[in-house]
């Protein structure tokens, strides 16, 4: 983990990007609509509760900018969630054939070690 290349994961992440877009662009917007149902339940919470009443004054516009900030950092969060969750989804799917793979490869050569060994305790 220490020895980790930036050029190494630049390009596994553009594979991932390139391979499986719609994967990813899927989670993406799952998250995203997510994101924007939990935005709205917490400002109509925050509305019921009053946090947005104030007495009138000269930063009165200032306060009000707390809904859009609630759905744009819930916006932008939700993006990078769905992108980690589609990428995370796409190299467990990818990951599982080549382990596969290496496992059959490991047990082969374990059954070959093994029948060499039981030849040779018949002999």
């Amino acid at each position: 983990m220490q020895n980790l290349d930036s050029n190494s994961i630049c390009s596994a992440v553009l594979y991932i990007i390139k391979n499986y877009p719609l994967t990813i662009l899927l989670y993406c917007m799952v998250c995203f609509i997510a994101g924007l149902l939990i935005s709205l339940v917490l400002i109509l919470v925050m509305k019921k509760c009053k946090a947005f009443s104030r007495i009138p004054k000269y930063y009165n516009w200032l306060v009000k900018l707390y809904i859009p900030a609630i759905f744009t950092i819930n916006s932008i969060v939700s993006l990078q969630l769905g992108l980690f969750w589609g990428s995370y989804e796409t190299i467990k799917k990818t990951a599982f054939p080549s382990l596969h793979r290496f496992i059959l490869q490991v047990s082969a050569l374990f059954s070959k070690i093994r029948m060499q060994k039981l030849n040779l305790s018949e002999e």
